[in-house]
């Protein structure tokens, strides 16, 4: 849902702080069938943090295949527009601020209209708490390329989106662009929107003023996790969501016929997803492609230096 601006990876700029040294791509093959498998993370890691040998499987592929790719460069500058077109609600939902007390609310107000004074109104009477989350994590994410934790730098600048980072990479080397996504699946939407009481009590600690860092350091742990390649710990993660089931496993089957047309093509396909939907527990893609008799190979067993 954070749409940035991507920046492209070069080997001489990556950090050895931040480095990927275990990414979770695999090789799915059938017959004369052959696809890369990787599993992304939204936000907070870079592609130029990956090693060199990873960008090999992905020059190798001649389609990208990620959830979605709704966006085109040009609509990047309509950022808030295109949140508020994409998460409103039913007009007879009860808004954000119905959803807590006087003095909550009031808080939440001055808080929204103090960070984006343009358009404040439309976020609070139009968006789900799942938006206006978004929005206000977005903007904390936009301001600086360096967010501080515990005393150590992590780098969550908003161009840090890897999925759109993938994208723009593959635009520029001609590959095919085959989003897994149809821009009609509402029920994606549907499902995020359910979770209206965690987004709640996210939006009153911002607007409270408590320690905005210390809330985002679930997401600290994830990146962690991620570049160290820390199968178990997203396996944990991903097992104890409350809508793994239709933000998940639901549309990972949804995605599997669309996927396996695309590899009985020619030109091997690079399906680039979140993390959640790859590890193989039940319901995920590599789960889904073992039932069906495909070979899931992963190609980074150990960690690597680059």
């Amino acid at each position: 849902m954070f749409i940035c601006f991507a920046l492209f990876f070069s080997a001489c700029a990556t950090d050895p702080k931040y480095f990927v040294s275990k990414p979770f791509l695999y090789e799915v093959t059938k017959d004369t069938q052959k696809a890369y498998l990787f599993g992304t993370i939204h936000l907070g890691v870079a592609t130029d943090d990956f090693p060199n040998e990873f960008w090999k499987y992905f020059d190798e592929s001649e389609q990208l295949l990620p959830e979605s790719d709704n966006l085109s460069e040009s609509d990047l500058k309509e950022i808030d527009k295109l949140i508020i077109l994409k998460l409103k609600k039913d007009v007879n939902a009860p808004k954000v601020t119905e959803l807590m007390n006087a003095e909550n609310a009031e808080n939440v107000k001055n808080f929204i209209y103090k960070i984006y004074p343009e358009n404040g109104l439309d976020i609070i009477n139009t968006l789900s708490p799942f938006g206006v989350y978004s929005v206000i994590v977005e903007h904390f994410f936009s301001i600086n390329d360096y967010i501080i934790s515990r005393g150590e730098a992590i780098r969550m600048s908003q161009r840090f989106m890897m999925d759109f980072d993938l994208i723009k990479k593959a635009r520029r080397s001609k590959k095919s662009i085959i989003p897994l996504d149809e821009p009609s699946q509402e029920s994606i939407i549907n499902c995020i929107l359910n979770d209206d009481k965690y987004y709640i009590e996210q939006i009153i600690k911002f607007s409270l003023g408590q320690d905005v860092l210390v809330n985002l350091q679930e997401n600290f742990k994830l990146i962690y996790a991620y570049r160290a390649g820390n199968e178990g710990f997203f396996k944990t993660e991903f097992s104890n969501m409350t809508n793994k089931q239709c933000l998940i496993d639901e549309r990972n089957k949804l995605w599997m016929p669309k996927i396996k047309t695309q590899m009985e093509k020619s030109g091997i396909p690079f399906i680039a997803v979140g993390v959640g939907h790859v590890l193989n527990s039940e319901g995920s893609l590599i789960h889904l492609f073992e039932k069906e008799g495909y070979r899931v190979v992963p190609l980074f067993k150990e960690p690597v230096k680059d």
